[in-house]
């Protein structure tokens, strides 16, 4: 392996023990939870209701202040909640 810097650390990837295995696919979890009180920056309003139909990239949650981000959904589904 070629290293391009000095220092760092290069961690064991212990790819013997999964790397004969067959790709499994996971069943997603049923319900996704999306908070809206984040770290830092104001609360976000929800702008879907309950009963809503969302798409992968729809927003679920935004706010006009200065330090905040919206909230998008990553799965496609209905609000529940």
């Amino acid at each position: 392996m070629v290293f391009t810097f000095k220092g760092g650390l290069h961690i064991p990837d212990h790819k013997a023990a999964t790397n004969k295995m067959p790709i499994k696919s996971l069943d997603g979890a049923k319900v996704h939870i999306y908070p809206v009180i984040q770290h830092i920056g104001a609360p976000l309003e929800p702008v879907v209701s309950v009963g809503d139909v969302v798409a992968v990239g729809d927003v679920l949650a935004n706010s006009s202040a200065p330090v905040s981000v919206p909230v998008h959904s990553s799965i496609s589904g209905v609000v529940s909640e």
